[in-house]
């Protein structure tokens, strides 16, 4: 496979790296992974090939705090890094959770940097359950208008809508993981 037919799936944020490793868990080949986050813990899970920190000089190593516009600047103070490591891409996939700060204020700027590359930017993102606030979900959807400006495709992956086939929204950890398996499922309908 020549470098630039390569696909890239990049995940952004907690939420994009856990539904990010069951696509990884598939075995898939031809695919580059890569993980962006705001904080060297957040990596701790990630199984992608390439793991890249975003301005640390921002964040602290702390993260973006649950500020859409701290996960904005650090991309943006990222810029040649992300662009260097999207080289070379046909077609990218940006998987997140939005209604956080990484996540839903990084997307739309790599989606942007992927698009300056020429890149098929599909964004596949999941919106906060209610019981997480209604905070959460005003950023969330600052965070889907946002990739509609820079994304070719946006999928959104209500959360809420899963909540009738779960049977206990109150384990958090349970609801989070079904999350990530849809939206690792998106990713992989979306692949061909």
């Amino acid at each position: 496979m020549s470098e630039k037919s390569t696909t890239v799936i990049v995940s952004v944020g907690d939420g994009g790296i856990a539904a990010q490793n069951y696509i990884v868990n598939c075995g898939l080949q031809g695919i580059r992974f890569i993980a962006i986050n705001t904080y060297d813990d957040g990596f701790q899970t990630s199984m992608a090939q390439t793991k890249l920190l975003i301005s640390e000089e921002i964040t602290k190593g702390h993260g973006a705090g649950g500020r859409m516009e701290m996960g904005e600047s650090s991309a943006e103070s990222s810029y040649e890094a992300i662009k260097a490591a999207l080289q070379g891409a046909e077609r990218v996939f940006i998987i997140a959770g939005l209604g956080g700060g990484t996540g839903t204020g990084a997307s739309p700027v790599i989606a942007r940097i992927a698009g300056e590359l020429g890149a098929d930017t599909t964004a596949i993102v999941s919106t906060p359950f209610e019981y997480e606030g209604h905070q959460r979900a005003d950023l969330a959807k600052r965070g889907v208008e946002a990739l509609n400006d820079h994304a070719n495709h946006v999928i959104v992956v209500d959360c809420d809508a899963l909540a009738p086939f779960m049977p206990d929204l109150a384990i958090i950890e349970n609801a989070l993981k079904i999350a990530s398996c849809v939206l690792a499922a998106k990713v992989m309908s979306s692949l061909v």
